[in-house]
Order: C-alpha cells, then structure tokens, then sequence
C-alpha cells in the first residue's frame, strides 16, 4: 500500500492517490508492512484501493471503534453483505467473534479502473490470455487449413481413383462385350456351316441310298422278267 509520491493532491479528491501511510520494515523483509491511519469516511475508497493495489493478504486494526466514549476510527467495512467504496467492492463472507479480538473474511472486487500492481497483474493476465487465444486461433487455423488440404487431397486422390476404375471397368466390359459377341457370333456361324454340312452329307448319304435302292429295284425287276 503505497505513499503517493504526488502529495500535493489531498486526500479524497478525484484523482489523487495519497494515502496517509508508512512503509514498516520487518526483522526480515524491508517495506515488509504498512501502518496508516484509521480510514476517515472520506477515505474509505482511497484505504480500499491501497490494499487492493498492493495486493494486501491482512489489515491489522490496532484499535476499537469507540474507546472510552470516544470515537477512535470509522467503520470501513460492511456490516453485512457487500457494499462499494468508491472503485472497490468489499464483500463480507465471514465473521468470527473471539474473546479479544474479532476475524473478519472479506473479498474485494473491483468495479472501475485501478492501477498499481493489482491492475497491472490483471492487464498481464489479459495480455497473456489474449496471446493464448490468438495462439490457439493461429493453431486452429493451420490444423483447419491441413485438414482441408488434406481432405482435398484425399478427394480428388479418391475421384481419381473411381475415374480411373471407372475407366478400366468400362473398358474391360465393352472389351469382354465385344469378345463375347464375336466369339458368340463366330460359334454361331461354325455352328451353322456345320449343320448345313450335315444336312447336306445326310441328303446326299439319302439320295445315294435312294438311288441304290432304285437301281436294286430295276435290277431285281430285269433278273425276275429274264428268268421268266
């Protein structure tokens, strides 16, 4: 929780960033602590902004609200639920009420633009959530431009192929059509010269018998007529 250097704006004003604190060494760590006053009302925010900027786990409150009839700090906190202190949001969770002292569980939101090292953690956050989604887009995009390339590929490898198969099946049928039509055709034609062959030997084998059979006839006729 920092001291502005720029002391010259007071406190509460829009713009300013003084806090009225103190950087407390530890017995091991420089600027370990922050001791600062208790916020007035119109510092909560400024209070507020101080802790969420410097990123501040614990507040140690050193007094009571009211001591000895007198009003010793404000109450900075809510008494319940939330409640909004200028660009901070303090959010009650829980409240555990102990014999000399009281632990109280807040979370803190912001609602409008900070700086200091909580909004630049945010601002690196954002710029690396932003590198991983472009990061993720680009990966996207080449996996996406592979695949379709790959799919083209592939595609046009398979529409290839079935012209290609087309082709030597279309070929092969009219191939096998036109052996089969000729082979057929050719047996046909063997077939018939064949069969005529065989008509024409059986009409002559015939014509030959008849003829013998005639000329027996005649023959056996003139030798029965000679005998007589």
């Amino acid at each position: 929780m920092g001291v502005s250097s720029r002391r010259a704006c007071p406190p509460g004003v829009s713009g300013s960033d003084y806090v009225n604190a103190n950087y407390t060494d530890g017995y091991r760590k420089q600027n370990a602590y922050i001791a600062t006053q208790g916020p007035l009302p119109e510092t909560f925010g400024d209070f507020w902004r101080m802790v969420w900027e410097q990123r501040a786990a614990t507040v140690v409150m050193m007094t009571r609200l009211e001591e000895k009839s007198r009003i010793k700090c404000d109450q900075y906190w809510p008494s319940r639920a939330t409640e909004t202190y200028g660009m901070t949001q303090v959010t009650l969770l829980d409240t555990v009420e102990l014999a000399t002292f009281c632990v109280r569980t807040f979370s803190l939101h912001k609602v409008g633009r900070l700086t200091g090292p909580g909004s630049t953690y945010k601002y690196i956050y954002i710029y690396i959530y932003v590198y991983i989604l472009i990061y993720i887009y680009i990966y996207v995009y080449i996996l996406l431009y592979i695949y379709i390339y790959l799919y083209t590929f592939i595609y046009i490898y398979i529409y290839f192929y079935i012209f290609i198969y087309t082709y030597i099946h279309l070929y092969i049928c009219i191939y096998l059509c036109i052996y089969l039509y000729t082979y057929i055709y050719l047996y046909i034609l063997i077939y018939t010269y064949i069969y005529l062959y065989i008509l024409i030997y059986i009409y002559i084998y015939l014509y030959i018998l008849i003829y013998i059979y005639i000329l027996m006839f005649i023959l056996k006729r003139c030798v029965c007529a000679g005998l007589h």
